[in-house]
């Protein structure tokens, strides 16, 4: 009797291990097709294209640059910029905007600072989210970074939407959450929760997507954002 209860398991472990195994692949291959895969195939020529948006490939994780001030829109107005240097001296003229999961965006610095159990707390736990905002001189050059031009509508539902993702508080000022890496960066309280449907690529591809530009099926790798980015004015 023994013997014949024995090949019903092994046989059994096998089909499981089967339909595993084909599971995993077909997550994997919907994960590529997502990947490779624009969400947009047709562009509509657009004109007066004067504004600039970059996105920055930082490793994993993806941020918006843009102008601190244009002739529509100043980020002076909304933002306690001067509390973003030490000094307060001028000769800033970016803007770098990225959203994330609160404890894990604030705790990891460097990749040195990266904490597995951090990590799969913010994928898995749903908690409070910051925008990591930085002033730059410049645009980067010691990492990947792609820019697109974008018409005045599209360059306001941007910065609606960056703006939107902060909390405020009562004189309708972004509430500060912490320090930055650096002494021209902050972290602000933000809105929305960090998951692993909701990652801080995501929160980069929403917001291009309002500014009509073109992100990939799948969001979640931040290279697939800067391989796809592109809009009707390029």
């Amino acid at each position: 009797m023994e013997k014949k209860v024995r090949p019903r398991k092994l046989r059994l472990v096998k089909r499981v291990c089967r339909w595993t195994a084909i599971a995993l692949l077909s997550g994997l291959l919907l994960l590529a097709i997502g990947y490779l895969t624009p969400r947009k195939w047709v562009y509509a020529p657009k004109t007066g294209c004067d504004f600039q948006v970059c996105v920055s490939n930082v490793g994993v994780h993806t941020n918006i640059i843009v102008p601190i001030r244009e002739e529509i829109f100043d980020w002076h107005q909304h933002l306690g910029l001067r509390e973003l240097t030490s000094n307060g001296a001028e000769g800033y003229k970016y803007l770098s905007f990225g959203w994330g999961d609160r404890l894990f965006y604030m705790a990891t610095p460097t990749p040195e600072d990266f904490k597995l159990s951090n990590a799969l707390d913010a994928l898995f736990t749903p908690g409070p989210s910051v925008m990591y905002v930085e002033k730059l001189v410049d645009i980067p050059q010691n990492f990947e970074v792609k820019c697109v031009k974008v018409d005045r509508d599209d360059y306001l539902n941007l910065m609606a939407y960056i703006k939107g993702s902060f909390q405020i508080d009562k004189q309708q000022r972004a509430i500060i959450a912490g320090d930055g890496y650096n002494l021209n960066a902050n972290f602000y309280e933000a809105i929305g929760s960090y998951s692993i449907l909701k990652s801080c690529n995501a929160w980069t591809a929403a917001a291009l997507r309002t500014a009509d530009l073109n992100t990939p099926l799948w969001d979640g790798l931040s290279s697939a954002i800067l391989l796809h980015l592109k809009g009707s004015c390029n």
